[in-house]
C-alpha cells in the first residue's frame, strides 16, 4: 500500500485492517482496506455518510453514532491503546452515480462529500 496524497496512513488499526485518515477541522474521513475490499466514509458532521462496494455496486449511507439502550456512546478499544467511536447505518443504501475503481478514487469521492 502506498501513501495517498494529504491522507495519513495507511496504518495497520487490527490484524488485516488497515486504514488510512484525512481531517478536515474537526471532520474525519476514512478509508479502510481489508485484504481486496475497501471502503470509506465521514464522520463528524451533522451528514456522517458510509461508502462501501455491495454486490458489485457502491453504496452510500447515512450514519450516525451508536448508543446503547443506556443512552452510552459504544466505543471500541484497538490495540489496547485506543478508544474509537463505532457509527451505525440509519438509512437505506443509496446507489452512487460514480464507479469507483481504486482507494484513490474513493479518497477524491470522500473529498467532495466533505465540501
Amino acid at each position: 500500500m502506498t501513501p495517498l496524497n494529504g491522507w495519513d496512513g495507511p496504518d495497520c488499526i487490527d490484524e488485516g485492517l488497515f486504514r488510512y485518515s484525512r481531517y478536515l477541522s474537526w471532520i474525519r474521513l476514512y478509508i479502510e482496506i481489508e485484504g481486496d475490499e475497501f471502503r470509506g466514509g465521514i464522520c463528524g458532521t451533522s451528514g456522517d455518510i458510509e461508502i462501501v462496494r455491495e454486490e458489485g455496486k457502491w453504496m452510500r449511507y447515512a450514519t450516525s453514532p451508536a448508543w446503547t439502550a443506556a443512552g452510552e456512546p459504544v466505543l471500541l478499544l484497538r490495540g489496547y491503546t485506543t478508544w474509537e467511536m463505532v457509527y451505525e447505518r440509519i438509512s437505506e443504501g443509496v446507489p452512487l452515480d460514480e464507479e469507483i475503481e481504486t482507494i484513490e478514487g474513493l479518497a477524491l469521492c470522500l473529498e467532495r462529500c466533505a465540501q
